[in-house]
């Protein structure tokens, strides 16, 4: 029974440690809330080929640096289930309505992930010189939508399309990403995870400033 007593205590004590840091991130020091923000994982309209889910390290990559800024509040509750009919980029929104514990709602979807040589980005190939023809681009793009569902009419806050090329030398020995795969130090230091990390930040800039405006109006 006294042990039981002193589990009893951890417990309470542990769910009022809780619910206190849930508030410190719930709102800034100065009392005000900070905004509630569901980011669907990412869709992935590309067939790039490596051995994980580029949706999933995307997606990833935003939601943990968005967090780290502390300005918004991921609710954990803000797990979103849309129908596979609902098309998120499409002109009726009104679905999002019915949608509660979030004020914001982001969607992005990966259009574009490609490598294009050199070589065929310009008119004349033969005018590259013979050490970069066998460089290429990394080619992304990925648009965005932010719709803020604190009223009853759902509202567009952001949409557009962010794009953006990566010049990949040939001096750079493209990895074997079987091996070389996320999570490793050896993935990080690699071409592809440099610039989904500089490529995730203007998103990121994006969505954090949009939302912030959003809020303060």
């Amino acid at each position: 029974m006294r042990y039981f007593a002193i589990a009893l205590i951890c417990f309470l004590i542990g769910c009022q440690s809780n619910k206190k840091s849930e508030r410190v991130a719930r709102f800034h020091d100065d009392g005000r809330a900070k905004p509630v923000v569901t980011i669907v994982p990412v869709i992935d309209s590309t067939y790039y080929n490596v051995p994980w889910s580029i949706s999933e390290e995307f997606t990833n990559i935003i939601k943990n640096n968005i967090s780290k800024q502390g300005n918004i509040y991921f609710g954990k509750e803000n797990s979103t289930h849309l129908s596979t009919t609902i098309n998120p980029f499409g002109k009726d929104i009104s679905w999002a309505k019915d949608l509660s514990n979030t004020e914001f709602l982001v969607f992005l979807e990966l259009i574009e992930h490609e490598d294009v040589p050199i070589v065929k980005t310009v008119k004349n190939p033969n005018k590259i010189p013979e050490i970069r023809r066998s460089s290429f681009n990394l080619n992304i793009s990925m648009r965005i939508r932010i719709i803020d569902v604190r009223k009853r009419t759902p509202q567009i806050v952001l949409q557009e399309k962010i794009k953006e090329n990566f010049y990949i030398a040939n001096n750079i020995e493209k990895p074997n990403y079987n091996t070389v795969t996320l999570g490793t130090k050896e993935y990080k230091r690699s071409p592809l995870s440099k610039a989904h990390t500089k490529f995730s930040k203007k998103i990121i800039d994006r969505i954090s400033d949009y939302i912030m405006l959003a809020k303060s109006r």
